[in-house]
């Protein structure tokens, strides 16, 4: 059951139903928005990524673009329009930022296993003198198999 505070809640009426003034196909964007601001909020966990800051930021604007369409969008089609567009400028600028995430990350990833690559090539984690070296660490475990299909091609 509804509770009656906010069913007379403005807010609530804009933004959790259709606007009969406006055009089915911006009725239909406030769906959208709820999933974008869904994605937005979990790609702001890249701030939790040391340095790899691309995927939070992307994030923040992706969050920021549907809540104006969520929240800040007039009824009627001029009053609407202007926050559409500034709305959609935002929400292409996440996808910009989180496709140059996604390469940002996987050159992260190219890195590590290159530096695992070296370091098992150098005998960093095979060395039986060193004391804080407790077990024989399986290299190709470290660099997720890679270096046994190098070999293999080779």
């Amino acid at each position: 059951k509804q509770s009656p505070f906010l069913a007379q809640s403005p807010a609530f009426i804009s933004m959790c139903s259709d606007d009969p003034n406006n055009l089915p196909e911006v009725n239909k964007v406030k769906g959208v928005a709820i999933a974008v601001l869904v994605f937005g909020v979990i790609s702001c966990l890249g701030f939790l990524v040391p340095g790899e800051w691309w995927g939070g930021l992307g994030g923040v604007l992706a969050v920021i673009g549907a809540s104006v369409l969520l929240c800040c969008t007039g009824s009627g089609a001029s009053a609407s329009a202007g926050s559409h567009i500034g709305a959609g400028v935002l929400i292409a600028s996440a996808a910009i930022v989180h496709a140059v995430a996604v390469i940002v990350y996987i050159v992260f990833w190219a890195n590590v296993v290159n530096a695992v690559n070296d370091n098992c090539d150098d005998g960093v984690y095979s060395n039986p003198d060193d004391p804080n070296n407790q077990d024989e660490v399986d290299c190709d475990a470290l660099s997720g198999g890679l270096e046994g299909a190098r070999c293999r091609e080779g």
